[in-house]
């Protein structure tokens, strides 16, 4: 419990390629209890903070099937992303355990290329994670505030219902440079994340 696994550092320039996990944790639903960081080129500040589960796309920490381009998990909890991930001078990955009294078997590997040089102005990958407990009825959710040049990817969303109803009738709203109104909106959370008429089985 609270243990730090450190992962050996990554001489750059080079580029991630594909990470593979699988722990213990996922057979009792408690993935999230690990989180995963990557720190870009000697930052103190880590680019990726997201518990693991979440980072492969999967939420409240119980293995499912995913089947995507960038990421797949197995429902017996084999974590595994494609998503590439450029440095200069190196990349820092730690494992965290933030149960506080539970320990976990982990394994993991890492791909990576070295290469000569990164083009100019690579942008690096960047995840964070976000929760709201109890959310608070007619608000707006915030995802996500960011500034600056990039891609923006996605969001994994994932909620734990705490009374009966629907909750997916939230719109998405994109706000681009400042905007007050939004130049993108949705038209339900389902929609939003490739569903519709509600969640099911994908």
């Amino acid at each position: 419990p609270g243990q730090v696994l450190a992962l050996p550092v990554f001489e750059g320039p080079g580029v991630i390629t594909h990470m593979w996990f699988t722990s213990h944790a996922g057979w009792v639903g408690e993935l999230n209890a690990l989180v995963l960081r990557i720190y870009w080129d000697g930052a103190t500040e880590p680019g990726v903070e997201v518990p693991l589960a979440d980072f492969f796309a999967v939420g409240q920490g119980r293995p499912a099937s995913v089947e995507s381009i960038p990421v797949q998990v197995s429902p017996t909890g084999s974590l595994s992303c494609c998503w590439r991930m450029p440095f200069a001078r190196s990349a820092r990955i730690e494992i965290v355990n933030d149960n506080p009294d539970r320990s976990t078997g982990l394994y993991w590997q890492v791909d990576w290329v070295a290469v000569e040089r990164l083009p100019e102005n690579t942008p690096r990958f960047h995840a964070r994670y976000r929760q709201e407990y109890p959310a608070r009825a007619g608000r707006d959710y915030r995802v996500a505030d960011l500034e600056g040049t990039g891609d923006y990817i996605g969001t994994v969303l994932s909620v734990t219902l705490a009374q009966d109803g629907w909750f997916g009738e939230g719109d998405d709203f994109f706000y681009i440079d400042g905007e007050q109104v939004p130049s993108l909106q949705g038209t339900g959370s389902e929609d939003y994340v490739g569903l519709a008429w509600g969640i099911q089985q994908a």
